[in-house]
């Protein structure tokens, strides 16, 4: 499976979560090429810290600037960490087929996330004059 490259598209121009978003690649992609279970589950445990750690930044930095889709976004996250969450369940039960889903799903998570959600985020930033 492609491994998830940086792309100028992914920018958001906030430099932390272009970092974020940078360091969520990097895990995405050591979870593409790893052959061993454990250390899929421990990819996976990172992969969920930095995925918390980033979007409690996110949400902090959103209510800070009263981004009035902030609660939507939030829904976003809690949704994304409960699908997380069950894939994670499906390897450790040792359901053949969740790697391959749970790459699928992290990619489509990843560009989602992005190219969506997050971008929305930085038009309302550009309009207030943050970025």
């Amino acid at each position: 499976m492609d491994k998830i490259e940086w792309l100028d598209k992914y920018r958001i121009g906030i430099p932390e979560i272009d970092l974020q978003h940078q360091a969520l690649i990097s895990i995405i992609n050591q979870f593409i090429e790893c052959n061993d279970d454990t250390d899929l589950l421990v990819l996976l445990d990172n992969l969920s810290g930095e995925m918390l750690s980033h979007n409690l930044y996110e949400e902090q930095l959103l209510d800070q600037h009263n981004y009035p889709d902030l609660e939507r976004h939030k829904r976003e996250h809690a949704d994304e960490a409960s699908a997380f969450s069950s894939r994670i369940k499906d390897i450790i039960n040792n359901h053949s087929d969740s790697r391959v889903l749970i790459t699928e799903q992290l990619k489509r998570w990843f560009e989602h996330h992005l190219l969506i959600d997050d971008m929305a985020y930085r038009q309302y930033l550009v309009k207030k004059g943050v970025l």
